[in-house]
């Protein structure tokens, strides 16, 4: 206002021939010179206000950053994404490395007195997350020093417990930072979740632009007859989830380290494919292995792992060994005394099976047993349940009644209706019909253009009710079940409804009998120990205790080849047992008493963490209240100007050196006329 007033132009004295016009001019001047001495005046205004508001380097924030106190106290939870897929590789380093790169710069954006908490999304509850750091170089080495973790992605377990974490702070400046993949199937989005208010959310994703990558997804075994010197048959499942044509890729299985089958692969992107392998068991015990692929960008996925086990003899409790039907099954199961066999048969009283250990057979047989004492039965169900086998031999001592109100009802066995003939009477005769030629005790047993059961004769038959749990494998000419059956829990029950008197039934001197009876009882004993579908990272391992373990020290063998105490929990409703849960690792854990192995088990990945797909930004923003922050260059820097706002100062400078240059053009005009 000064420079305007002191630069106001002043009347000077001009000679003059004539007064005529000088009227009429001096108004249009005056005129004109009002309209100039206001145009510079509001100029001037206006460069000043432009000088002054740029030198108060003013801001301004979205709605979505929030309010934010720079001098104020800041908590912040950085959650990183430690999980299998960040593993993958891009440009010579994995995710995980460039995830921690990023999470240790973002530590430059915080100053003396701010708290920094370090969480991760596969596992909340360890000690780390739960420390708040001020001393950020220390922040830096836990950040380098976190490994990667097999379990499941859980993004909604890690925000959650980061914004209790935030909510209980009394920091003014608030933020969250998950630096991950963002996997679309780490993320379980629930608009009834109530965010807490106050806190700034950001989402800093990892992504590789291109992904060469086969999956191993799961291996499965196909035999449900496990034993020595017999063919395993199994199934491998692999997918390609990269976004490369692969073409002759080798996929190889080892079982106990050895190699016993191998096979090439061609597969389009998103495209997979089945397997099928086989090799011949030359090991009893416990037995592990794995599909092996080729390395490629993602290791993790590689291999996956499969446990079972091949007994190398078969203890059997035979209950009614005295009975004509009880010989004739020794016979088939040992027709050759001279021979060495795989059965361990025990004949043992049925009042006395209930005071037998579990763990004492393998599988029991009930050959014509009339009745059992309902000690017995409690026994048998514990038997069953702990994944052992049960045969039952129905003859003609066999009470309905007693069957029906005990065992039968207890396992969830079918009931018995009525009996059809009996010993005295051979004027009934019937055959067999139908056979589940598909059920694995007949596997190997015919050729497929030559399965022919032969033509029985029966006088003797057990009719029972059918429901939806007993599965029929070979039935009477009449439909009704020969031999049927029923899983339970782990373990397995078979039928025969039927006695093997001779008086009965002329099936013993049949040559199906022996076959028929063998791979039954072998049936029975792989039947609960089969694996069918391999535990996965994060699941708890359980496994009931037999008695003779009880007071040795246990121990479990991780993949890692590290042993871990495991306690035992008495408490519980069927016995003593243990419970693993700290399953971060793929592979073979196996639980150890006195250096030998009483349970193992397979544990893989997830499948779900093996869908690579990211999540839509829609759903970040409307469900988590996460911005994406793709940082262009130095990540603290973008996070201070995500605190700051949008900083204008450079544009007022430049609008007042343009007001400047019109203002002094102007003047030059004026200072000419």
């Amino acid at each position: 206002m000064l420079i305007h007033l002191f630069t106001r132009s002043r009347s000077r004295i001009i000679p003059f021939s004539t007064l005529r016009f000088l009227l009429a001019l001096r108004q249009q001047k005056i005129r004109r010179l009002k309209l100039r001495q206001l145009l510079l005046l509001l100029l001037r205004m206006l460069i000043v206000l432009a000088l002054v508001l740029g030198f108060a380097r003013p801001t301004c924030r979205s709605h979505a950053t929030g309010a934010s106190s720079t001098r104020a106290k800041t908590t912040a939870v950085l959650i990183l994404d430690n999980s299998s897929s960040m593993g993958r590789r891009a440009s010579g380093h994995t995710l995980f490395e460039q995830a921690a790169g990023i999470a240790a710069e973002l530590t430059n954006a915080f100053q003396p007195g701010d708290e920094v908490y370090l969480a991760t999304t596969t596992d909340t509850s360890m000690e780390l997350s739960h420390i708040a750091f001020h001393d950020f170089a220390l922040l830096k080495k836990q950040i380098r020093e976190l490994p990667l973790d097999a379990r499941a992605t859980r993004f909604d377990n890690a925000l959650a417990f980061s914004e209790r974490l935030l909510a209980s702070s009394y920091s003014i400046n608030k933020e969250l930072y998950l630096i991950a993949d963002l996997q679309r199937s780490g993320f379980s989005p629930d608009s009834t979740r109530k965010r807490p208010a106050g806190i700034r959310r950001y989402a800093l994703p990892v992504y590789d632009q291109s992904l060469n990558n086969l999956s191993c997804h799961r291996v499965q075994l196909s035999s449900a007859i496990l034993q020595k010197d017999k063919l395993l048959e199994g199934v491998v499942s692999v997918r390609n989830t990269g976004d490369i044509r692969q073409a002759n890729r080798l996929v190889q299985i080892f079982i106990n380290g050895k190699q016993v089958a191998q096979s090439a692969v061609h597969l389009d992107p998103g495209a997979g494919v089945d397997l099928r392998w086989n090799c011949v068991l030359d090991q009893t015990g416990f037995l592990s292995g794995y599909a092996q692929l080729e390395e490629d960008d993602w290791r993790e996925d590689n291999r996956s792992y499969f446990s079972f086990t091949v007994a190398e003899n078969i203890r059997v409790g035979l209950t009614g060994a005295e009975t004509t039907d009880g010989y004739f099954l020794q016979t088939g199961l040992r027709p050759d005394a001279n021979r060495p066999s795989p059965f361990l048969i025990e004949p043992v009283k049925q009042d006395q099976l209930a005071l037998q250990p579990v763990e004492a057979y393998d599988v029991v047989i009930l050959c014509n047993v009339a009745a059992l004492s309902p000690e017995t039965v409690d026994w048998l169900m514990r038997f069953v349940d702990s994944g052992k086998g049960l045969m039952l031999v129905l003859g003609s001592q066999l009470d309905l009644q007693s069957y029906n109100q005990g065992l039968n009802s207890r396992l969830g066995l079918p009931l018995f209706r009525e009996i059809i003939g009996s010993s005295d009477n051979q004027q009934t005769s019937f055959s067999l019909g139908k056979a589940d030629l598909q059920h694995p005790i007949f596997s190997g047993l015919f050729e497929p253009e030559n399965a022919h059961l032969g033509n029985p004769t029966f006088h003797f038959a057990v009719i029972c009710q059918a429901t939806p749990s007993m599965s029929p494998v070979i039935q009477y000419s009449s439909g009704d079940p020969f031999l049927y059956e029923v899983r339970r829990a782990s373990g397995a029950i078979l039928v025969y409804t039927t006695g093997f008197d001779d008086r009965l039934t002329d099936l013993p001197y049949r040559a199906l009998f022996a076959p028929l009876i063998h791979r039954s009882v072998t049936y029975l004993n792989s039947a609960g120990r089969f694996v069918t579908a391999p535990a996965v990272t994060g699941d708890a391992l359980r496994f009931l205790l037999p008695a003779a373990w009880l007071d040795k020290t246990l121990l479990m063998q991780r993949p890692d080849q590290s042993l871990e105490r495991v306690l035992l929990n008495t408490h519980g409703s069927a016995g003593p047992a243990i419970e693993y849960s700290h399953t971060d690792q793929i592979g073979v854990y196996r639980l150890m008493a006195s250096e030998r192995t009483v349970h193992q088990w397979a544990v893989n990945l997830p499948e779900q963490e093996m869908d690579l797909q990211t999540v839509d930004s829609g759903i970040l923003k409307s469900y988590y209240d996460l911005h994406l922050l793709e940082a262009a260059g130095s990540v603290a820097e973008t996070v201070r100007r995500q605190r700051i706002g949008r900083e204008w100062w450079r544009y007022f400078l430049l609008a007042g050196l343009a007001l400047l240059l019109v203002e002094m053009a102007l003047y030059y005009e004026k200072s000419e006329e």
